[in-house]
């Protein structure tokens, strides 16, 4: 019979394998589990838009943008994101609003509105008799002539 610091008892004869000691313990360790990973953010997916031959209004979401109206009179706005607005032929009206745009109105008498952010006004070959640019007073816009 043997006793180890414990309170009960056990009994056994020979003390060998088959007898059964009680040993107080502070514990069995166990490994803790590996640490999770913290997801990573996905970017967002940029929205694209494209118009018709028509007078389209496009408006995009809440992230980065590219959007182009095609032929006509088109209305674009881009909202949140970092922006790129292409009006192509006819009398436009884009407006990038927050962050960074760029803008480019193509042919025809155009008015650009970049909104709060460093915006870029982009003209081709083809630019309209009348372009119209309200800069804002937020950030440092430019303007790009080919």
């Amino acid at each position: 019979m043997f006793r180890s610091l414990a309170d009960n008892l056990v009994d056994g004869d020979t003390n060998n394998f088959e007898d059964i000691f009680v040993v107080p313990t502070s514990g069995v360790p166990v490994p803790s589990p590996e640490p999770t990973p913290e997801p990573v953010p996905e970017e967002p997916v940029p929205d694209f838009l494209t118009g018709s031959g028509g007078n389209d209004r496009l408006e995009g979401g809440d992230n980065r943008d590219y959007i182009s109206g095609g032929e006509g009179d088109d209305v674009l706005k881009g909202r949140q994101g970092g922006d790129f607005l292409l009006g192509n032929a006819g009398n436009d009206r884009l407006s990038g609003n927050e962050d960074d745009d760029t803008l480019g109105g193509g042919a025809g008498d155009d008015i650009l509105r970049g909104g709060d952010g460093t915006d870029l006004f982009w003209f081709g070959e083809n630019l309209g008799d009348f372009t119209s640019l309200p800069f804002n007073v937020l950030g440092v816009d430019r303007i790009r002539f080919p």
